[in-house]
């Protein structure tokens, strides 16, 4: 890389398309490892797919979803029966 030279990191107060970011120049070598321990990058498109790896690594995978138990299907209930009394026939 020649020197100075320019490094991005997403967010800040310069716009582009879906997000701002910020910028910023290195003199050196060293410069320019300090800066990406820092999380700044070479270029727009490497910060851009940079951020999208972070917020990949930052993605919960959904809880397993529990099948419900199987409940026992019950028998359905029977009334009880209600014994009648003969029929008396009356002269």
């Amino acid at each position: 890389m020649e020197y100075p030279g320019l490094v991005y990191k997403d967010g800040g107060s310069h716009k582009r398309k879906n997000g701002t970011y910020s910028y910023r120049a290195v003199n050196s070598d060293a410069d320019l490892a300090a800066a990406k321990e820092l999380g700044w990058f070479l270029s727009m498109r490497e910060m851009i797919e940079g951020r999208a790896d972070e917020e990949a690594k930052t993605v919960v995978e959904p809880k397993q979803i529990k099948k419900p138990k199987k409940q026992k299907q019950e028998e359905p209930k029977q009334e009880p029966e209600i014994e009648q009394e003969p029929e008396i026939e009356v002269e």
